[in-house]
């Protein structure tokens, strides 16, 4: 694979996960169990079985991870794609 089109693949990666952190953040809370991620007195459960979250802090904590990687991949894919001299003439 050409060096540009892979820099370009990582940066559109990154992009995805920048854009959609918010949902990955909101899986990994539920894998983890929405008590233990957010504090027990952070949720409330309704009567007809919805969940209500009341610590924005935490929930930002947990969509980090994510959004941090996926600026990490951006800066990876422009640095990659768009080098004027490739790697190995590096000195």
């Amino acid at each position: 694979m050409p060096r540009k089109a892979f820099g370009v693949a990582l940066a559109l990666t990154g992009v995805y996960f920048i854009m959609t952190c918010q949902g990955w953040g909101f899986a990994l809370i539920k894998w983890v169990g929405y008590e233990r991620a957010l504090g027990v007195s952070s949720v409330q459960r309704q009567a007809d079985g919805s969940v209500i979250f009341t610590n924005p802090t935490a929930m930002v904590l947990w969509t980090l991870p994510f959004l941090m990687g996926g600026g990490l991949l951006v800066l990876l894919g422009l640095t990659t794609g768009f080098r004027r001299r490739p790697v190995a003439d590096w000195r």
